[in-house]
């Protein structure tokens, strides 16, 4: 009776192989535990969104918010610069620089700072304050690469 219950268990479950000083658990758990590990690295890692030029984390996806109705907006500044920017609750991988200035702010009611690169300087947009402490960041979008493909 137990040699038939061996070929049920060979042809209906997989067997994963273990040394021999591992338990004998049915599975070999450190493999199984580092493959769930490595799963949700590499789903964590896909969703930043990071900086075209030295490739440090800047944002997420589940950042991304709608300031007047929409994520996208489509600016130009006084001297006739068109940026595309989009906009993201936080920007962790982001300084403020400069003090903030309600001068040709592209969001009534919102003062703003330029936002660069924590890592490598690079100007990616700007974070945008409000006189009751909300704010949000307005990054241009070609300045950053989207981890998810």
């Amino acid at each position: 009776m137990n040699y038939n219950l061996s070929i049920y268990h060979a042809t209906q479950f997989k067997f994963f192989f273990r040394a021999p000083s591992e338990k004998k658990n049915g599975n070999n758990t450190a493999t199984v535990f580092l493959e769930k590990d490595q799963e949700r690295n590499n789903a964590f890692k896909d969703e930043f969104i990071r900086c075209r030029v030295c490739n440090h984390k800047i944002t997420t996806h589940k950042e991304k918010i709608n300031i007047n109705d929409s994520h996208y907006h489509t600016f130009a500044n006084p001297n006739g610069m068109i940026f595309d920017i989009g906009c993201y609750k936080t920007a962790l991988g982001c300084l403020n620089t400069g003090p903030p200035t309600e001068e040709f702010s592209w969001f009534k009611g919102y003062s703003w700072q330029v936002a660069i690169c924590a890592s490598c300087l690079a100007h990616l947009g700007w974070v945008f304050l409000s006189a009751n402490n909300n704010f949000f960041y307005g990054l241009i979008i070609d300045r950053l690469i989207d981890s998810i493909k």
